[in-house]
């Protein structure tokens, strides 16, 4: 059984207009949205062995905010250029060379792919992934080359859903 997170980056600031996409900060929405997650996450017992982010300031705060509130290291926290924008088909590829060792893994990214990957992984038709939004695919195989559309929705939570009145 293999368990993949899939999550968007918390929302991020579009205040400076003359940074580069990939310099995005979190906006304070988004400082406040990534440790709520987190502890939903952790409450879920979600203990991804590693982590890959993509390398924008976004996906790396909201990846290092979660590692914190899920209580790993560090070390588990991996940047990837490859995930940045990155689209369904090539983070597909991206998943199936995952090292077989790790039964559990985060990725966090950016949309549209990661809405779109969900979809495809598990069969499902979810709109729109929010900001700070993570999904759980469940995988019935032991090497992660054979992810296909095989996976089956394990969990899907985002920030509003626990905001009350």
């Amino acid at each position: 059984m293999k368990k993949l997170y899939l999550v968007r980056h918390a929302k991020s600031s579009w205040k400076d207009s003359s940074l580069e996409d990939i310099d995005r900060p979190l906006n304070n929405r988004g400082k406040k949205a990534a440790p709520m997650i987190g502890q939903k996450l952790k409450a879920r017992n979600v203990q991804p062995q590693i982590v890959f982010a993509s390398s924008s300031k976004r996906t790396t705060k909201t990846a290092k905010i979660l590692i914190e509130k899920l209580g790993l290291g560090t070390d588990k926290l991996h940047l990837e250029e490859d995930l940045y924008l990155s689209s369904p088909k090539k983070m597909i590829r991206f998943i199936q060379t995952l090292d077989n060792n790790h039964d559990e893994v985060m990725i966090v990214g950016h949309n549209p792919g990661i809405t779109l990957t969900v979809n495809l992984l598990a069969g499902e038709h979810i709109e729109n992934i929010p900001t700070a939004g993570a999904a759980c695919v469940l995988f019935d195989i032991e090497d992660w080359k054979n992810v296909s559309n095989n996976g089956k929705l394990g969990f899907y939570i985002y920030p509003k859903m626990f905001r009350l009145g």
